[in-house]
């Protein structure tokens, strides 16, 4: 698919104002990019971090939908996690000496 972008006057606007640029007929790889540029962070996909905990790529979007995981929906319904956030679960909880 290709990208365009795009300006032009804007829907119920006056003809000399115009629209902010228009992103169409995005991929899902470019979602992902997008997405990452504007959030600064790197985006996993469930399969990514299933790799991580070593679990089947369902009980990622299971912990997602109870809570125990952050998702980030792409603009394809498809969910995205923060490599930062996931990272952080697999590192063990630090104990202050006593």
């Amino acid at each position: 698919m290709l990208l365009s972008v795009g300006t032009g006057p804007g829907v119920g606007k006056a003809d000399n104002q115009m629209c902010p640029p228009v992103i169409v007929n995005m991929t899902s790889k470019q979602q992902d990019r997008l997405g990452r540029q504007l959030l600064g962070d790197h985006l996993l996909t469930p399969q990514e971090v299933a790799a991580y905990f070593r679990v089947d790529p369902k009980t990622v979007t299971r912990w997602a939908r109870d809570g125990k995981l952050n998702a980030i929906r792409t603009l394809g319904g498809h969910r995205r996690y923060r490599e930062a956030e996931v990272l952080a679960l697999l590192e063990p909880p630090v104990n202050p000496a006593a």
